[in-house]
Formats: C-alpha cells, sequence, structure tokens
C-alpha cells in the first residue's frame, strides 16, 4: 500500500505477528510507492531516499539488511512504481533514469532503466499511475498534449489523449483501473467541469461515460470534488475509496464497491465528521482489506486500518447498464452520447411542459412540444437533464 505523508522522518514498517517493525527510516522523504518485484521489495520518492555515497537515490530495494539505490534519478518525483505483465514501470515526474532521457515513463530492462514512448513536449505534472488495459499502457496525470491532458495511451511508441482526456483546469485523475477489460479513471472529476462523469468515469469505445451516478458528497451535487482518489480490483469487484458520502445514489461514506452494474456502500465512515479525510489508500492482503485514513467511524487509526467486520457487504443499489440508452424510465433519448441531433422515443407532447436544464440546473430550453427530434449541434458539449411533466428526469450527454 502506498503512502505519501509528510513527516520529518518517513519509515517503511512490516506487519507481522499483530506487530510493526520498521526496516528503514528516511529523513525528510515522501515515500510515494511500495511494490514488490521478482522477491525484492522496492520503494520509490520524490526525493534522496539514502545517503551510501549513492546521489540522485529516488528509487531504493530492500537486500534483507538494508536499502540500496536502484538507479539514478537527477531530479523529478517517482509517483508510482506498478509492475505490469511482469514488468516492473515507473511513472512520475522525473526527467531521466540512469542517464537516459525518460520524463515521465520509464521501464526496467536487464539490470537498467528505459524509456517508454517518446517523451511529451510539455511534461509539467508527469504522471501519476498507469496500467495495461487491451494490451497497451494507459497513464493518468497532467503531462500537456496539443489536444487536452489527463489520460494518456501509448500508441507505436507515442503518448496520445485518450477520450478527450479531463475537462476543467481544476479537474484531474487520480486513480486508474481495470475491471472486466474496462478501463476505469476517477479522482478529481466533475460534472461541472465539463466532464461526464462524477467523480469517477469509464472508456467505452473510446469515449468516456458516467458510472451510474458517479460519487457525490450530497445527492445531485455535480460541483463538489468528491471523487475515487484511490481504486483497487479484488474479487471481481472495483473499489473505490475516497472523500465522498454516496456511490450510484447509495450511502457510502468513503469507500464503495462497482460490479460493473451496481454500486454498494462498504461498511465504515471515512468521510464524515471532525477529523475524516477519507480514504487515501487501500489495498487487500490476501481477502482482507487495508486502509490508509486519518480517521475511521470517529477515531483515529493513525493512517493505518484493516477491516474486521463479518461482510463487506453494505447497502447497494439497483442495477444499471452502463452505458445506457434510456437513462431513465420516460423519454428515450438517442444517440446517447448525442453531437448534432437528439431524438425523443416518445416525442415531448405540449401537455407534458418540458424543460431541458444543464448540469447545474440552469434552464436551457423550454419546449413546447410536439417534439420527436432536436438540433443540438450548437450547444456547449456537457451533460443535460429532461424534465418533461410528472415523468422520471432523463439524461444524455453532448460530445
Amino acid at each position: 500500500m502506498d503512502s505519501g505523508n509528510w513527516s520529518y522522518d518517513n519509515s517503511i514498517l512490516e506487519y507481522a505477528n499483530g506487530q510493526w517493525d520498521t526496516i528503514g527510516s528516511f529523513p525528510a522523504s515522501l515515500i510515494y510507492s511500495v511494490v514488490e518485484y521478482h522477491d525484492t521489495l522496492l520503494i520509490a520518492s520524490g526525493y534522496q531516499l539514502i545517503n551510501d555515497g549513492s546521489t540522485d537515490v529516488r528509487i531504493a530495494y530492500w537486500n534483507g539488511s538494508e536499502w540500496s539505490a536502484y538507479g539514478s534519478v537527477p531530479s523529478g518525483a517517482i509517483r508510482r512504481l506498478r509492475v505490469l505483465d511482469d514488468t516492473l514501470y515507473a511513472v512520475g515526474s522525473m526527467d531521466s533514469l540512469d542517464g537516459q532521457y525518460v520524463h515521465g515513463a520509464a521501464k526496467r530492462v536487464g539490470g537498467t532503466w528505459q524509456p517508454v514512448g517518446q517523451p511529451i513536449a510539455d511534461p509539467y505534472g508527469g504522471f501519476l499511475d498507469a496500467v495495461i488495459h487491451q494490451g497497451r499502457l494507459v497513464a493518468i496525470g497532467n503531462a500537456q498534449l496539443p489536444d487536452g491532458r489527463g489520460v494518456y495511451r501509448l500508441e507505436d511508441g507515442t503518448w496520445t489523449l485518450l477520450g478527450g482526456g479531463i475537462e476543467g483546469n481544476l479537474c484531474s485523475a487520480q486513480s486508474i483501473a481495470v475491471l472486466d477489460d474496462v478501463l476505469y479513471i476517477g479522482g478529481q472529476i466533475t460534472i461541472a467541469c465539463g466532464n461526464i462523469g462524477q467523480g469517477i468515469m469509464r472508456l467505452v469505445n473510446d469515449e468516456w461515460e458516467g458510472v451510474d451516478l458517479g460519487l457525490e458528497t450530497d445527492l445531485g451535487n455535480t460541483n463538489s470534488f468528491a471523487g475515487a482518489s484511490c481504486m483497487t480490483v479484488h474479487d471481481g469487484l472495483l473499489w473505490a475509496g475516497g472523500i465522498f458520502h454516496y456511490a450510484g445514489g447509495v450511502v457510502a461514506k468513503g469507500l464503495a464497491t462497482w460490479n460493473g452494474s451496481q454500486w454498494c456502500g462498504v461498511p465504515g465512515n471515512f468521510s464524515e465528521g471532525a477529523g475524516h479525510n477519507g480514504v487515501y489508500r487501500m489495498d487487500f492482503y490476501y481477502d482482507t482489506l487495508f486502509v490508509a485514513a486519518n480517521m475511521v467511524d470517529g477515531d483515529s487509526v493513525n493512517y493505518a486500518a484493516k477491516f474486521i467486520g463479518e461482510s463487506y457487504a453494505g447497502p447497494c443499489g439497483s442495477n444499471v447498464q452502463v452505458p445506457e440508452q434510456n437513462i431513465a424510465p420516460g423519454h428515450g433519448l438517442f444517440p446517447n452520447p448525442a453531437t448534432s441531433t437528439l431524438h425523443f422515443d416518445p416525442p415531448v407532447v405540449k401537455r407534458d411542459l418540458a424543460r431541458i436544464t444543464d448540469a447545474l440546473g440552469r434552464e436551457v430550453l423550454h419546449l413546447a412540444g410536439p417534439v420527436s427530434e432536436l438540433d443540438v449541434s450548437s450547444w456547449p458539449r456537457g451533460v443535460y437533464i429532461l424534465r418533461s411533466g410528472a415523468l422520471p428526469p432523463a439524461r444524455f450527454v453532448l460530445q
């Protein structure tokens, strides 16, 4: 499980037989990532880790008795170490590794680090994390490409923007995962910023889709930065942790699961009340879930807690399919997402007194009816809601 909490003296701790043991301390260093690769424990940081005569040690390995350098990193941070398809990757904002210019992405080949993909011209912020999706490397971060930023896929050695990236300068992806061959990103993602999803999105046919109602602090609040700051896949479920109170409209106070069609809350309060700052990181050890959090159920856990309940199952919502052609019962809207013309089935009739609002609730159009199709080619990209008489609201997306 990753760390990332500042203190004067950060330590790597080993938990065994109910006790914590220290296996190394690193003054004034943030430990961003911890991973096991070929039976070797490695850590990564944004700062000098050890002072053994080496310089630029931002990746180190444990040899059983002490920490040693695992490559030279002159500048920038290593944000994540990942073992993907039995290959060790390092992503971050580092300029070079072992004397090779890599800016942001490298992999271990033999006994040295090699660049991954062509360097991005404007690499500010670099990469935060990476996964393999459908045989290709996909990364999240803040590196700027000519057509946007946020999510990148390696295509024939070149980084390309995926799904249009992340909308809004204040929004960004913080986590990435793959469930059932579907790519998910989570984090500071809001509909108000112009994104399709709230707190989490998934990729369908190279386009982003919302994951049901997403992650919210308050029901219907598409402005707040509630989202999945961390995700992991275990036992056929996507586990999302962060600062939120609802997942798909279901009560979930910082921790929830998604099985591909349904959100469920996980018992525990990580994000409500004084001192609750959500789930920072999480992972499973066999079938036991461990989380990095400040507070759980009103008690301080000092950034480490494990689940000891009988079942992870909490309140669950109804099954949904994402993407949905008919977003809600009543009016079917298609194609959805739309680009130029939106069709209504059944048509909107005059007595419905229908109106369309944007994601912030501002009225965009009042429909007098009868209307079976609508030209939306000049409308701004985003999420819209059709409210028609007593029928349930229907949501559609323009892109």
